[in-house]
């Protein structure tokens, strides 16, 4: 997810604005001019081909998105993502679960798919792979036009992948609105077509205010079936920023069951990774850090701070900061019984009601 830039409110918003109802009360931020980004052009209401880019999604509402053979895959408590070349972490070593971002699969210039996951990880076949649909935005746009994004899917059904979530298509609070909005259509487009062609894909939920998080609740309600849902939290920064992801998270976990399983990437501090765990009952958290600390030979505390350990062999390491890593998640959830985690879900209705 990336919505958590402070909104500059610079323009004003059209009396005939196509996407009122998906709007907050403060996003007047309907424009691409003079707003730069890296290596594609952003779509505002202002921009020429706007009108094609929404025809090109059907609008900007899931309504359209009918899904009648969801698949569900089961998933751990805590999967490390690893980069490519991992083979010195993983010499000895054979974890059931690894996850993945797509730049690290998909070559950024020519769109090329690795033919053999496993020998690109370094991994043993044995291990299970998630593909998370992160990349920077150049990649993902240039993978987008119809004709390459259905050859890359066709790829990915030969990786024999345990999961796989779409795309994470930007969604900034400096972006205009029909950026946003356009972005959050296209992952879901991209869920529907990995569904189709028989992958074992996870609903991407991302969002910049309620409304998003409204829409995809209305999406899960039509898909009772969909017992899975990934989210990134990768790129939350300051503490005010984290806190309001809490409520967001709040709010979402308050309108879905508890049997929702929610793959959550990015946390891996101690207090964010209980916040998340104390919302979302049924949870994966999945996060680089024991393969970056490994490959820098830091070695995580029980508290997941981090010290150079230079005498001990880097799979060793990774090893270890696997085992300290899953140990704290299962340490937290083992906190929650069964009838806590009920009393949790009425808590978390009345902290959602009362926050504004």
């Amino acid at each position: 997810m990336k919505h958590h830039q402070q909104l500059k409110i610079t323009d004003v918003r059209r009396s005939d604005c196509p996407f009122g109802d998906r709007l907050e009360d403060d996003d007047f931020h309907c424009n691409a001019a003079g707003i730069n980004a890296r290596g594609y052009d952003l779509i505002g209401e202002d921009s020429d081909d706007f009108a094609l880019r929404l025809a090109e999604v059907n609008g900007v509402d899931f309504d359209d998105i009918a899904i009648t053979n969801p698949i569900n895959p089961s998933l751990p408590r805590y999967v490390p993502t690893i980069p490519n070349g991992s083979g010195k972490l993983f010499r000895e070593y054979t974890p059931k679960y690894v996850a993945v971002s797509l730049s690290d699969v998909v070559s950024a210039k020519r769109l090329q798919v690795a033919t053999d996951i496993h020998a690109r990880l370094g991994v043993s076949k044995r291990t299970k792979v998630i593909l998370l649909g992160f990349a920077n935005d150049a990649l993902l746009e240039r993978a987008w036009p119809a004709a390459e994004r259905h050859r890359i899917i066709d790829e990915f059904k030969k990786l024999d992948l345990h999961a796989i979530v779409p795309p994470d298509y930007s969604v900034w609070a400096n972006q205009p609105h029909a950026e946003r909005l356009i972005n959050q259509k296209k992952s879901m487009i991209m869920y529907k077509e990995m569904i189709e062609a028989g992958l074992p894909a996870i609903p991407h939920i991302t969002w910049h205010g309620r409304k998003d998080i409204d829409e995809h609740l209305r999406f899960l309600q039509r898909h009772p079936d969909i017992k899975a849902v990934a989210m990134d939290l990768q790129t939350i920064g300051p503490d005010s920023e984290w806190r309001q992801v809490v409520v967001d998270l709040a709010y979402f976990a308050a309108s879905v069951g508890n049997d929702m399983q929610c793959l959550v990437a990015g946390p891996s501090v101690l207090s964010r990774i209980d916040q998340v765990i104390r919302i979302l009952p049924n949870v994966t958290i999945t996060n680089s850090a024991a393969a970056q600390k490994a490959v820098r030979k830091l070695l995580l505390n029980d508290d997941l701070t981090s010290a150079p350990i230079y005498s001990v062999d880097k799979t060793d390491i990774m090893r270890t900061n696997d085992f300290v890593i899953r140990t704290a998640i299962n340490t937290m959830i083992a906190k929650y019984t069964e009838s806590e985690q009920s009393a949790l879900g009425a808590r978390r209705l009345r902290f959602v009601e009362g926050v504004s």
